[in-house]
C-alpha cells in the first residue's frame, strides 16, 4: 500500500513474483517495474516516466496517462486497456509474445 500523497519516484523489481499497482489513482514523479518471469498489474498511474519491463512475464492493467510510457517484453505478454498520453511518447518493444491494447491516446506510437 502506498499512501496517496505518495508522488516520488517509485521502482519495483522482482524475478518470479506479481508487482501489483492498484489503488484510485496514483501520481509518482516516475515508476519502473521490472519483473523476470512474473506478472505486472497496475491500474490508474499517472507519471511522467513510466517504464515496465518483463522477460516472460505477463504486463496487465489500465488507464496510464501523463507522460512517456515505455512497455518491454521479451516472449512475455502485454495487454493494456488505455493509455492518454496525448503530447507524449508510448513505446512498446518485445521480440514474441502477445499484445493486445484498448484505447491509446498519444502524441507518438512506437511498435517495434
Amino acid at each position: 500500500y502506498l499512501p496517496d500523497s505518495y508522488d516520488a519516484d517509485l521502482t519495483l523489481i522482482t524475478t518470479s513474483g506479481t508487482i501489483e499497482v492498484n489503488q484510485d489513482k496514483l501520481n509518482l514523479n516516475s515508476i519502473r517495474a521490472d519483473s523476470t518471469s512474473g506478472m505486472i498489474l497496475f491500474n490508474n498511474i499517472s507519471a511522467p516516466e513510466i517504464y515496465l519491463t518483463t522477460t516472460s512475464g505477463r504486463i496487465e492493467g489500465a488507464n496510464l496517462s501523463y507522460g512517456d510510457v515505455f512497455l518491454d517484453t521479451t516472449s512475455g505478454s502485454v495487454e493494456i486497456q488505455s493509455v492518454n498520453c496525448p503530447e507524449d511518447e508510448v513505446r512498446v518493444q518485445g521480440t514474441s509474445g502477445n499484445f493486445r491494447f484498448g484505447t491509446i491516446t498519444a502524441g507518438e506510437i512506437g511498435i517495434e
